[in-house]
């Protein structure tokens, strides 16, 4: 069905959980999404709307429904952009028919829907869309005279810069007028009429406008003269409040959003803000404080629920389930902590991965197995920011993604080498699960180390990123499984190095270091780089 997840990309159980009214995101790659570098007048919406709604909305991936009222006013949009990058002459209703229907004929651009390819042969649905998106956008010629507007830029795009300190990313509609006369914003919206707002609730498409007004200070150091709404499919508009105090107000709450933004993504967690909306939210059906009233209108039957998602619900051990979480079916024991690891002699250290230990592996393991050596008892858990309770670690930090992802990569480099190691004897044991994990455990903390002056905190963003790029290295540089300790030691000091200098290249490349870095070093060695052509 069009525009609902497939069940095969619903589980989020160990992406998402809940805790109370704040959605707690364990994914480092998924919180990196949300980790970004800027803010647009969209996500600061949706900051100051839901929290939890911005994270349900990157996490679940949506099936492209041409007919939803997102991809109705894509196209609208589309068809506008294209008719004002005509001659003055040729902006009239038969120029954006031929548009519209040309987007069914013509090769999309590589960031575009291929409208042809999602309507299919039924003639029945070309019609129906094409009727659809005429009456999106054709309240424009109501508005004004297309014929008349004197364009400065379609599309203008917006970033590299800050709006009251917040780092700003954007693209308007439309921008009017020039420099010299004055600049008139605008932009266009379809959906509900929004012309004669209430003002007892908040604006949020005249604060959009309001943060166009101010970027564009910031990029021109030119004030607009006016803004403007156009409601193109009512053929409506209003003019928007530019004076120094509604700006300053709109700033106000951007600068707000950017730092609950932070902090959500600092915590990992995201609060979630019941109101009228939350039929439409992803994980509607999953929300412990999602209101209950419905609507005629409300899609939440056509929501996942809790179960599918498979986004459980934190608490502390014995407290009861929260009004409304989906219960489980039974209750799983605390997970029990891990003993520290057995101390191993330096020329012994990687026995297990080696083929040496293979006859005589017991001798390097401790009395008890390692999969039970465990401290007995319940293990609570707490903020994902706190890395220990008791002493123990918390399962629900950043320190556990760190240590449990790093010991779970290790599995998978054991299980894909598989066929290698059964030739030399190696098998995929607790023992050897330890010992790799030891290895790249080694490799991370040397490169964060000397990445951060001296730091080997798990929790750290800098320790994620050295795990992310140790991936690359393994790739680039295989483990020498069936080599001795002698090469398990090259092999470490190797891989450290380079994972190091992927991440610091990485930080070069943000700092400019590299504008002027030559392709020496991708040459033959003993070959010049060759010399420009005379003039």
């Amino acid at each position: 069905m069009p525009g609902v997840t497939t069940p095969e990309l619903l589980y989020q159980g160990d992406r998402l959980a809940w805790d109370a009214g704040h959605l707690v995101v364990t994914d480092p790659a998924l919180l990196a999404r949300l980790d970004k570098p800027h803010l647009s007048a969209s996500t600061a919406k949706a900051v100051h709307s839901c929290p939890a709604r911005l994270v349900g909305e990157k996490a679940i991936p949506q099936a492209t429904d041409i007919f939803s009222a997102t991809e109705k006013g894509t196209a609208a949009h589309l068809v506008l952009e294209r008719l004002y990058e005509l001659a003055p002459g040729r902006r009239d209703k038969k120029h954006a028919a031929k548009i519209l229907t040309d987007m069914l004929r013509l090769d999309p651009e590589p960031d575009q829907v291929d409208y042809a390819a999602a309507l299919g042969a039924d003639p029945v649905r070309h019609t129906e869309w094409i009727a659809m998106v005429s009456a999106a956008y054709s309240g424009i010629f109501t508005i004004e005279d297309p014929a008349s507007v004197a364009v400065y830029e379609r599309e203008m795009r917006l970033d590299g810069f800050e709006v009251a300190g917040v780092p700003f990313k954007g693209f308007i509609d439309r921008v009017d007028g020039d420099p010299e006369t004055g600049l008139k914003v605008k932009d266009y919206k379809t959906g509900k009429d929004g012309s004669r707002p209430n003002p007892r609730f908040s604006d949020d498409h005249g604060d959009q406008i309001r943060l166009y007004y101010a970027a564009l200070l910031a990029k021109l150091g030119v004030k607009a003269v006016e803004g403007a709404l156009y409601y193109i499919e009512h053929g409506t508009q209003r003019t928007v409040d530019l004076s120094p105090r509604a700006v300053d107000r709109t700033k106000a709450g951007f600068v707000q959003s950017w730092t609950d933004l932070r902090a959500s993504v600092a915590s990992a967690t995201f609060k979630a803000k019941p109101s009228a909306l939350c039929g439409w939210c992803p994980i509607v059906n999953a929300c412990p404080v999602a209101r209950e009233k419905r609507k005629d209108t409300d899609p939440r039957d056509s929501k996942a629920s809790a179960i599918d998602l498979g986004i459980p619900t934190l608490r502390p051990v014995g407290a009861p389930l929260l009004p409304g979480a989906d219960a489980p079916a039974q209750a799983a024991p605390a997970p029990a902590p891990l003993a520290p690891a057995a101390a191993v002699a330096e020329p012994a250290r990687a026995a297990h991965l080696t083929g040496e230990g293979a006859q005589q592996g017991a001798t390097h393991q401790t009395k008890e197995d390692p999969m039970t050596a465990t401290t007995r008892g319940a293990r609570e858990e707490d903020k994902s920011w706190v890395p220990t309770v008791g002493g123990l670690l918390n399962l629900n930090s950043y320190a556990a993604m760190g240590t449990i992802g790093l010991a779970a990569l290790s599995a998978e480099l054991l299980s894909e080498r598989k066929a290698d190691l059964d030739v030399i004897g190696v098998k995929m044991t607790p023992a050897s699960l330890r010992a790799l994990t030891a290895v790249l455990s080694r490799v991370v903390l040397a490169a964060q180390s000397a990445i951060t002056n001296g730091s080997t905190d798990w929790a750290e963003g800098a320790n994620t990123r050295v795990r992310g790029a140790l991936r690359s290295v393994i790739v680039a540089i295989p483990l020498p499984f069936g080599g001795d300790a002698d090469a398990w030691a090259k092999w470490e000091t190797r891989a450290a190095t380079m994972t190091r200098a992927i991440v610091t290249t990485g930080i070069d490349l943000f700092d400019g270091a590299l504008a002027d870095q030559g392709v020496d070093a991708l040459l033959p060695q003993g070959i010049a780089p060759a010399a420009a052509p005379a003039a």
